[in-house]
Formats: structure tokens, C-alpha cells, sequence
């Protein structure tokens, strides 16, 4: 089981216009940039050298009958070359919000998971600036998951996600996170 510390820098873009009330409204997607905020030494990199992805989240599937061993969700992530936040512009998005995750990441076989903590930004793509969003707490988010796979492997994956699970009993408590809470709808005001 390999481990590694990383840190993240998570931005998300929405539509910059604001789609009329209807059908089409559905048709707007949260879009992502997410980038390790660090090289390979855990030397923080300037905002114009990190190698950002595009990212995309379909929403998550909702629950068939039966066990529910885990989420199913598309994760679409293309790497992204050039000033990614002018290209966004460009193609109609507006900045949201932005935060980081600092952690861990171990993998076994073809699962991930990462146990991290969320900070926010004080100042917009800072990374120095980050605290934690709830400094009180001593509580860090655990996250399995899985890479691509057919549909045909899906229950394989899901598999391979409930026997890492098992070998975390006694030291943390996996729950299947409620499918309505990875939802991506815009929030217009």
C-alpha cells in the first residue's frame, strides 16, 4: 500500500449568465480546475505552473435495490493546458469559490483513498492563505474511490472499494454518502 501527502487546490466555475427558467436550465454544469498545489518535494507552485485538469462531475446515480456498497458517479478530467482560467472566461463561466484539501492518499490495487481536510482561501488562489473551515474540529474526511470502469466492471470496483473498507474496521466508520449530496446543481440568486 503506497502512501504520499498531498494538497489540492479545488476552483470551481459556473455559467456566467444565468440560463432562463425551463428545460435548458438543467443543461448547466458546475465546471472544476483542480490542481496539486505542490511539487514533488511539497514545495508550494506558483499558480501559473501547476498542471490543472478540467473537471466535470455527473451527478451521482441513484440507489438500486439491493446492498449499497458505494456511489457511482462519472468523474470526466482532462488536463489543461495554457491559462485555464482565461479559457474559462472565454466559454461563458464566472469564478465560484475555491478551496483546498491537504492529506494523505494510499492506494491499494486500483482503489484511492484519501483522508484530508478542507481549508478555505482568505485571499483568491492563495494558497498560504488557506485555514481550515472548521478549525475547532479534529475530524478528517475519509474518501474510497475507484478509477474508470465500464459498466461491466462497475460491481467488481465496488468490490475492490468494500474490501479496502473492511481493512479500515476499528479505525474509522465508512458510510455510503446520501446520492442526493453529490448533486450539482447551480445555485442561482
Amino acid at each position: 500500500m503506497g502512501q504520499r501527502r498531498f494538497c489540492e487546490h479545488h476552483v470551481c466555475f459556473v455559467p456566467a449568465v444565468e440560463t432562463p427558467f425551463g428545460p435548458a436550465r438543467n443543461d448547466d454544469v458546475v465546471l472544476w480546475l483542480h490542481a496539486s498545489a505542490v511539487d514533488a518535494d511539497g514545495q508550494a507552485l506558483p499558480l501559473c505552473e501547476r498542471k490543472w485538469d478540467l473537471v466535470q462531475l455527473s451527478p451521482a446515480e441513484p440507489p438500486k435495490a439491493g446492498p449499497r456498497l458505494a456511489n457511482h458517479r462519472a468523474v470526466y478530467r482532462t488536463p489543461i493546458e495554457g491559462d485555464p482560467f482565461r479559457f474559462l472566461e472565454m466559454i461563458g463561466y464566472r469564478f465560484n469559490f475555491e478551496y483546498v484539501r491537504r492529506g494523505f492518499e494510499f492506494r491499494l490495487g486500483g482503489a484511492r483513498m484519501t483522508i484530508f481536510r478542507v481549508y478555505k482561501l482568505n485571499e483568491q488562489h492563495r494558497i498560504s492563505s488557506a485555514v481550515p473551515v472548521d478549525p475547532g474540529s479534529t475530524k478528517w474526511i475519509v474518501e474510497l474511490t475507484s478509477p474508470v470502469a465500464g459498466q461491466e466492471h462497475v460491481v467488481r470496483m465496488s468490490d475492490e472499494l468494500f474490501q479496502f473498507a473492511a481493512l479500515l474496521t476499528g479505525l474509522v466508520s465508512l458510510v455510503v454518502v446520501d446520492h442526493t449530496s453529490l448533486q450539482n446543481r447551480i445555485a442561482y440568486s
